[in-house]
């Protein structure tokens, strides 16, 4: 799991311009994740992509042994931003118009944050 979550993470960052080290443990990869240097807008998208990676990983991984199917990190990859970008919409729908225009270019929708 940490392979494919390294994986998805560097091409999540390419994404935004980000680079990251990835950790051996996961308590620094939370801090690590948390503690990026990402615009006050972006900050809850970058957060909510932390948890759609896991769980995106967790249910193919449940395919993969209760269901036969493939490891594919371009597919865990393609369903997370769908799934980040459900969430974000359902959650900002003023703010995200499109699923299908997050999942070509995550990095560029921001949401307006409330202090």
């Amino acid at each position: 799991m940490r392979d494919c979550m390294e994986s998805l993470a560097k091409k999540w960052c390419e994404a935004w311009n980000v680079s990251i080290v990835f950790p051996d443990n996961v308590k620094l990869l939370v801090c690590l994740w948390d503690n990026q240097k990402i615009r006050k807008q972006d900050k809850p998208i970058w957060s909510m992509a932390f948890f759609g990676f896991i769980w995106t990983i967790w249910i193919h991984r449940n395919n993969i042994v209760f269901k036969g199917c493939e490891f594919s990190v371009d597919r865990i990859y393609v369903s997370t931003l769908l799934r980040i970008g459900g969430w974000a919409k359902s959650k900002w729908p003023c703010d995200i118009p499109s699923i299908s225009d997050f999942m070509r270019f995550p990095s560029t929708f921001t949401v307006r944050v409330v202090n």
